[in-house]
This record gives structure tokens, sequence and C-alpha cells, in this order.
């Protein structure tokens, strides 16, 4: 029985259009590195190999000045804040983790309309890495791996939760993300009832 669902937010609860291999490439340039230096994920990289470079804060800069341009053409399903707030009404705890540091972050959840909805958000300034923000929410919560559902969208998501030792889904996007949280409600009493555009479940 999960008490804590996680969630990741570029990707997972909002679609967000940003040319990371582009931004990889302009860092490769400032930092002097070769034209193969993966920076993946890019901002967790570049804070723990990258910190005392001298170019570090321009870095830095880039990839805010990125985040935040991102967020105009973001996109969030409408059903999204409801489901997030019937999760809470359900006494599921839910986070939110990103690897977005949380200048950038409160705009866009705010733009996503989903600012407010979570008991707990971990951002790159709290945890520069994926499995140290997992680990952050359960320490946080005090439950047991068993009793956490975390929901991501790449393969570094599947590994982190690996690692952390945590069930894990991956989806393709926040359309994938409504189909899943409705399917937790579905077992939640505390809900009368819940519309889906395809069906209704009466509880």
């Amino acid at each position: 029985m999960y008490k804590v669902v996680i969630l990741d937010l570029d990707g997972t609860l909002v679609r967000t259009y940003i040319d990371w291999e582009s931004i990889r490439e302009r860092i490769r340039e400032i930092l002097g590195l070769s034209k193969d230096a993966p920076l993946k994920p890019i901002a967790t990289t570049v804070i723990k190999y990258y910190s005392k470079n001298e170019k570090f804060s321009n870095v830095i800069e880039l990839i805010e000045s990125e985040e935040l341009r991102s967020i105009e053409s973001a996109v969030c399903p409408s059903k999204i804040p409801e489901l997030l707030r019937n999760l809470r009404k359900c006494n599921y705890r839910v986070a939110l983790v990103t690897l977005r540091s949380w200048r950038t972050t409160k705009p866009l959840l705010d733009k996503a309309g989903i600012q407010g909805v979570f008991d707990l958000i971990v951002t790159r300034d709290d945890a520069a890495d994926r499995v140290s923000q997992l680990l952050k929410v359960m320490e946080f919560f005090r439950v047991r791996k068993e009793e956490v559902l975390f929901i991501g969208d790449w393969i570094g998501d599947v590994e982190a939760g690996k690692l952390a030792g945590v069930k894990t889904v991956i989806v393709e996007g926040p359309e994938e993300v409504v189909d899943l949280i409705t399917d937790l409600l579905a077992n939640c009493r505390h809900i009368e009832r819940w519309v889906r555009a395809d069906y209704r479940v009466v509880l």
C-alpha cells in the first residue's frame, strides 16, 4: 500500500520544450569540455563536477534562463491540479522532485495551476541529484521504500528509483499521469466519484 506519491515535474506533470542538446553544446564551449562530454542530467553534472570552475555561475545562469524561457510554452493537462488535490484527500502524501531551481520551479507551478497542491517540494537547491531527492522525501515523511511510488519520465528516473529502492513508473507525458492517478483514486473511498472523458466511476 503506497503512502507517498512522488512526481517529477518537466515531462511528467508538465510538458516543457527545451533544446537540452543545444544547451549542452554551449556549456561544453563555456567550460572548455570535449564535444562528447555527456552532461546528463545537465544541472546535476554541472553542480557535481564543475562547481569550482570559474565559469560555473555563467553556466547556471544559462540553464536557468532556458528553464525560465520554457515556462511560456509549458502545457499541463487541466485535470492534473484536481487529481493531485484528490490524492491528498485520499490520505496520500504528495511530493514533487525537480532538477530545476526553486527560482524556475515556482513560476512553472503557477503557470500549471499546481502551486500549493504538494506536501513537499524538493528542487536542486535542496539536493542536486535525483537519488538524493528521493531519499530526502522518504526521510521527511518517515516512510519505508515499499510505501513509495515514484513517477518520472526518463531512464535516469528508472536508475534513481532502483538506487533508492522505490517502485518507479515511467510515463511518456502528463496525459499518462492523468490515467495513472485516476487508477490510484479508483480505490479511494474518500472520493465519492470521479469523471473521466471516456467513463464515469462511482465509488
